[in-house]
């Protein structure tokens, strides 16, 4: 089974506000470079998740982002957290994507094949079955800013009828790497994840900081 630590880095990559974030000691968050979109409360609400314990999940998420353009570069960061870098339209649309591969280390389980012949053994470990597993994840963090900053610090409005500021969804795909066994890792065999391939997803909207953005440019 994964240890606490690797499991709570697969959340944290995943989950912006957990992104799904990184565990261990870390160093002093460095801002993403850009001027200021904006800077969004947002709520997260579960809608699915496959993967089980294996990939932690609250209900519902809370997080703050900030998304700033640094000459066509757009940054969605979150506290604590480093920037990911995506894609920002002229209609207000974003999408920001987030890939990391995560080597559980060697994962053993019970053999299920096992033959008569296989008990004549001196081996201790004869009925095991060793693997390596390495999983990896992808997050996707995609929707529309219907309000955000203009440059000289006022409010832009993609769409006024929109009760959220922010709208979209936040998918956490988690799949096995090729050439790796990760069978061990399944709830069947004892393992924390219901099924691998899985995927988490939260349907997100979000609350533009009314401050002034000249402060934090």
């Amino acid at each position: 089974m994964p240890s606490r630590s690797i499991r709570f880095r697969i959340l944290a990559i995943v989950l912006t506000a957990l992104a799904l974030s990184s565990l261990g000691c870390m160093k002093k968050q460095e801002t993403a470079p850009g001027v200021l979109v904006g800077e969004y409360a947002i709520t997260g609400t579960l809608i699915e998740n496959s993967c089980g314990a294996g990939l932690p999940t609250q209900n519902p998420l809370t997080f703050t982002a900030a998304i700033r353009d640094s000459d066509g570069v757009i940054n969605w960061q979150i506290a604590k957290g480093p920037a990911s870098t995506g894609v920002l339209r002229d209609d207000g649309s974003y999408r920001f994507v987030t890939e990391a591969s995560n080597n559980l280390g060697p994962q053993t389980m019970a053999k299920t094949n096992l033959q008569p012949s296989d008990f004549f053994t001196n081996q201790p470990d004869f009925d095991l079955k060793k693997t390596n597993c390495t999983l990896l994840t992808t997050e996707s963090i995609f929707g529309t800013l219907h309000r955000m900053r203009s440059i000289d610090g006022g409010v832009v409005e993609e769409d006024a009828g929109r009760g959220a500021d922010l709208s979209g969804d936040n998918t956490i795909e988690v799949t096995v790497a090729a050439g790796a066994d990760c069978s061990a890792v399944l709830a069947a065999n004892g393992g924390s994840y219901l099924t691998l391939p899985c995927m988490a997803h939260y349907s997100l909207e979000g609350t533009l900081d009314p401050s002034d953005s000249t402060s934090k440019q």
